[in-house]
């Protein structure tokens, strides 16, 4: 989420380092009258996605940026500077139109407005969700509900281990899904910015006619307990894509042969929840902990299997040679929906972790699949110790490197099925290829390219799952690149972060793609082998 000076922060970051014109949307709508959302909202919580909010995870009292709006009739809104139309919020002053939709869930109506911040407007990504209820709803939900005392900290959870010899501290227990089960398999939409589409995790569609329907299933995710009927269209085979998502792509598997696995190199995960026994990555877990957390005893989630796979994992890791030591956390659903202060206390207790392990074992990257506004709640405390782990000698990677370090990075797409050690089968990622299409320069010399879409990694529904997700976004991106800066550690010890950004610049490959009829140059994509076979 971004307030206005936020967003003058993310313009001046990407007017250094992404030279781009703002995304605008189209919003001379014709006025379409909606009596449905007439009233006023109040707002509850902040998604990410529509498919990862649940009422019961509605923070008491929150202290959300956004508070809510009224919807007056004839396309007014209590905002003189915004108008609506069925489905929209319009903005003229920004040039954007964020899309709303009504849910009814436990029998109260909940809406889903889009936040398009700076993310959304400068770098092309998803936006992210205000969750709001009519007013005279609020008092039905936790947030309406008020606190139960204390403050945010004071009303969560930690569970640490001695530093001086680190432990698994929990073990979450894996996830359960109750997917609503589908009466026809839904058509892609490429038009759509929505997320899941296809979302087939945990289905049961052997009943479904799928014949002719292979270009939709093309864009599914699903899991090992995603049934199929046994007759699949021709040039979908579910078995061979989960397989082939395993593979980190790029020629990695053949630095694994070499014996360039990340051994004897220590990295670090906040994130999410772990399943700390999943057979991906459990021989490499040496610490698990927690920080924060607001429900306690919080069940295993799906980003902190796929961050960790993506890591260090047997089959589906960058780096599966390497240490593991991982700490879940809650600041994601602090008051006000972010503040990063909490996540810079993790980012402490890693460097603490660190400082207590002997020489040659110490941690050489901390991977967090998040990023920030320098304007934001919490930030300064953030900046400060991702200094303190940097002085450290400590690479600690967000999706924001581009405010610390002269580097930043962009996800790669990537079709099921298609070879992941050929250059020549990727492309834009799904996210943000409609940007990259219509422009004819796209980012900035210190941008690098790298794996994202098309990935397998292991599921959090049980210790021998696994789950294949066709689009991706940076945070599968971020544990890539801290996987494959291991294995540069483990060839040469003294390496810097700022040593390795540049060479990875340096040896990044480039290559023309075609889309409708036209050529594209995709510049600066990662060249693992090169990289490592340069003197860093």
């Amino acid at each position: 989420m971004a307030t206005k000076k936020s967003l003058f922060a993310c313009f001046l970051t990407c007017a250094l380092f992404c030279p781009l014109a703002a995304i605008t949307d189209k919003i001379d709508l014709p006025f379409v009258d909606d009596p449905a959302v007439l009233g006023r909202w109040k707002s509850v919580a902040y998604a990410r996605s529509q498919a990862l909010f649940s009422p019961a995870a509605i923070p008491a009292d929150p202290d959300l940026f956004y508070k809510g709006l009224e919807f007056l009739p004839g396309g007014k809104i209590d905002n003189p500077e915004q108008t609506w139309t069925k489905g929209a919020l319009i903005s003229p002053a920004d040039k954007t139109a964020s899309r709303y939709t009504i849910k009814n869930m436990d029998g109260m109506d909940y809406m889903f407005l889009e936040w398009k911040s700076g993310d959304y407007i400068l770098r092309d990504m998803p936006p992210g969700y205000y969750v709001l209820v009519r007013e005279h709803d609020y008092a039905k939900t936790n947030a309406g509900r008020g606190k139960q005392g204390g403050s945010y900290a004071e009303n969560t959870t930690d569970c640490l281990t001695n530093t001086a010899k680190p432990g698994i501290c929990r073990r979450p227990v894996a996830a359960k899904f109750t997917p609503a089960q589908l009466k026809s398999l839904p058509g892609y939409i490429p038009d759509s910015d929505e997320m899941w589409q296809l979302d087939l995790r945990g289905m049961d569609i052997s009943d479904l006619p799928l014949s002719g329907r292979t270009t939709d299933l093309m864009y599914a995710d699903f899991d090992s307990l995603t049934e199929f009927p046994k007759e699949l269209p021709e040039g979908f085979d579910p078995e061979a894509i989960l397989e082939s998502g395993k593979d980190p792509g790029l020629g990695i598997r053949a630095l694994h042969r070499k014996g360039i696995t990340g051994k004897g190199v220590s990295i670090a995960i906040i994130d999410q929840p772990l399943l700390v026994g999943h057979k991906e990555y459990a021989s490499s877990l040496k610490s698990y902990e927690e920080l924060f957390m607001r429900v306690k005893k919080s069940p295993a989630s799906m980003h902190g299997a796929a961050v960790a796979s993506i890591a260090v994992g047997k089959t589906c890791g960058v780096a599966p040679g390497a240490d593991l030591y991982y700490i879940g956390a809650d600041f994601w659903g602090s008051p006000g929906g972010i503040d990063f202060k909490y996540l810079a206390a993790a980012i402490d207790r890693v460097a603490a972790i660190s400082e207590a392990l002997p020489e040659g074992k110490k941690i050489r990257v901390i991977s967090i699949s998040r990023g920030f506004n320098r304007s934001d709640r919490g930030a300064g405390a953030l900046m400060r110790s991702i200094a303190n782990a940097m002085n450290k000698k400590i690479m600690v990677l967000t999706t924001s490197p581009e405010l610390y370090y002269n580097f930043d990075f962009m996800g790669l797409g990537r079709e099921p099925g298609a070879d992941p050690d050929s250059r020549d089968s990727y492309g834009p990622g799904l996210f943000w290829q409609k940007r990259f299409f219509s422009s004819d320069k796209w980012g900035s010399e210190t941008m690098l390219l790298v794996p994202m879409d098309s990935r397998t990694t292991a599921s959090p529904t049980g210790d021998n799952d696994y789950v294949f997700y066709r689009q991706g976004g940076l945070s599968w991106s971020t544990p890539y690149i801290a996987g494959l800066y291991a294995l540069a550690c483990q060839l040469d010890p003294d390496l810097t972060p700022e040593a390795f950004f540049k060479k990875a610049l340096e040896t990044s490959a480039s290559g023309t793609i075609k889309h409708d009829g036209r050529e594209f140059q995709l510049k600066r994509v990662i060249a693992p082998a090169r990289l490592l076979k340069s003197k860093l």
